[in-house]
């Protein structure tokens, strides 16, 4: 090999290594961005799996990754413990004072005796009993964003020289609540502490290390308040703008509807199918007020629903032609039943606003009977 054809090969072997660096460069995972915190648990989102709130005798929350033919969700099962209050025990009578006379009449009132009859042994007081009620709902945006800002787990800092006396002061010496993490088949426990004063920041610790971190408040809330935090209240998964078009569909008939000018929201408009030139005030208002239903909460375990019937339903249809079912559900003849909804987006039933609901129901035989009257 002459001079040229070795410094060649040189060149050659170094522009590949320098193509291979610059790929492996650019597929490579972003840096984490730490913004002076520390990395608590590492991990990827798409590794975890489970996440479980503890706070002893009060509630748990586990929040699940699944899926199905929709894609992805979060199943919440939250407990909420109450204390059974148990009927104080009735206290007994006084003793009647002795009659006048009695001592004449044979009766002794032996003082000595009463001196030395035994003390009654102090009886410890039971464990409170707790009675638990379960539910289960669908979480939404609110899912997603608490596994985003789990995988990894930041804190804000790493506490040093944790002596017990320190520790005492952290509420980890007796820690009321525990965050669980599961992911590629490991499970991660951390003790929750109490909070700094000021910030309501947490204190946490490394069960394993015994490291103790401070995580920000804003990150554990979701949990702590998962009840209310973590329901997706939304019926249907479709942006309005996306929606092309909706079948409206009631006991007394059925009608199809089209949005019009869907992208510019001040012109956007609902007409008739059939009729797609004529306005129609009437259902654009009706429409304006379906699309912003929302769900309360979900039904529970002791709610009975065997007896609720559809009052109408709404088939909605994107411009990628994927369709979406709401039915609103209610008991017949009962003014005061509550209102349901269910679809596929919803994957179980859920209960829904009333007096929005009401109005929607109330005037559902008027707009499916509005083409011309005709009702379908």
């Amino acid at each position: 090999m002459n001079s040229m054809m070795r410094s060649s090969a040189i060149y050659g072997g170094l522009l590949a290594a320098l193509m291979a660096a610059s790929w492996l460069d650019y597929v490579a995972a972003p840096e984490l961005e730490l913004d002076g915190k520390v990395i608590l648990v590492s991990g990827e989102v798409e590794d975890l799996t489970k996440i479980t709130w503890t706070s002893k005798n009060n509630d748990e929350a586990i929040i699940e990754r699944k899926e199905d033919a929709l894609g992805t969700f979060y199943d919440v099962q939250y407990t909420r413990w109450t204390e059974v209050k148990t009927p104080e025990p009735p206290t007994p009578p006084e003793p009647d004072a002795p009659k006048d006379g009695a001592e004449a009449d044979g009766e002794t009132n032996d003082a000595s005796a009463d001196a030395t009859a035994p003390e009654p042994e102090p009886t410890e007081a039971p464990e409170p009993e707790y009675d638990a009620t379960v539910s289960h709902f669908k979480s939404g945006d609110k899912g997603t964003e608490l596994f985003e800002s789990l995988a990894p787990l930041l804190a804000l800092r790493k506490l040093d020289d944790m002596s017990e006396e320190k520790l005492e002061t952290t509420g980890l010496n007796d820690p009321k609540d525990s965050l669980t993490l599961e992911r590629k088949g490991k499970t991660i426990r951390l003790e929750v502490g109490g909070e700094v004063y000021g910030t309501r920041d947490r204190y946490v610790r490394d069960p394993e290390t015994n490291d103790v971190y401070l995580v920000d408040d804003e990150v554990l809330r979701p949990l702590r308040y998962a009840r209310t935090r973590l329901p997706d209240r939304s019926l249907w998964s479709f942006e309005t703008k996306r929606i092309t078009s909706v079948s409206i569909g009631a006991p007394g008939g059925s009608l199809e509807v089209v949005q019009k000018n869907a992208e510019d929201a001040e012109k956007a408009t609902w007409v008739r199918a059939a009729a797609p030139e004529d306005a129609d005030e009437q259902l654009k208002t009706w429409m304006g007020k379906a699309l912003r239903m929302k769900s309360t909460a979900y039904a529970t375990a002791d709610e009975s629903l065997d007896d609720i019937e559809l009052l109408f339903s709404l088939t909605f249809t994107d411009d990628k032609g994927q369709t979406q079912t709401l039915e609103v559900l209610r008991k017949p003849d009962d003014e005061k039943a509550d209102y349901w909804g269910r679809s596929e987006h919803t994957r179980g039933v859920v209960k829904l606003l009333r007096g929005q609901t009401r109005q929607l129901a109330d005037d559902i035989d008027a707009i499916v009977g509005s083409a011309d009257g005709d009702a379908g």
